[in-house]
Parts: structure tokens; C-alpha cells; sequence
């Protein structure tokens, strides 16, 4: 093996190596994104067993479901 031969394989598996870490960090960050997810949900559920207050219930999934979707505003509507 020559020595530009040795050089290209070295820089391809260098170019390898940083397209790895750069997937590697955005699967750690879908999977920080969907635990936050789950959590909060986890939260909604438990305030939904623990609470006989709809109010209370509700107050509290749309404040969770305001922090995990990042938005300005968050509203339900309930039809009985």
C-alpha cells in the first residue's frame, strides 16, 4: 500500500468518523426531545389518577402540553 493510498484511507475513515459523531449527537438529541416527551405525559397521567378536580387536571395538561410542544399559547376545549 502506497504511501497516497495509506493517506486517502486515513482521511475517509476520518471523514467517517465526524459524519458518526454528528449522527450520533442528533439520535442523543430525538432522544432527549422524546423522554422530555414521555415525562410529561408520565406528569399528565399522574395528575389525571391523583386529582378528582377536572380543573386541576385540565390546568395542568395544558401547561405541560404548552412546555413540551414550546408554543406561546395552549387551549382545550371540553364538550360534555
Amino acid at each position: 500500500m502506497g504511501t497516497t493510498e495509506r493517506e486517502e484511507l486515513l482521511a475517509e475513515i476520518e471523514r467517517l468518523r465526524a459524519e458518526n459523531e454528528g449522527l450520533k449527537a442528533q439520535i442523543e438529541g430525538e432522544l432527549i426531545r422524546r423522554i422530555a416527551q414521555l415525562n410529561a405525559l408520565h406528569r399528565v397521567n399522574a395528575a389525571a389518577n391523583s386529582s378528582l378536580h377536572l380543573d386541576e387536571m385540565l390546568r395542568l395538561t395544558v401547561h405541560t402540553v404548552n412546555e413540551v410542544m414550546r408554543t406561546d399559547a395552549c387551549s382545550f376545549y371540553l364538550f360534555e
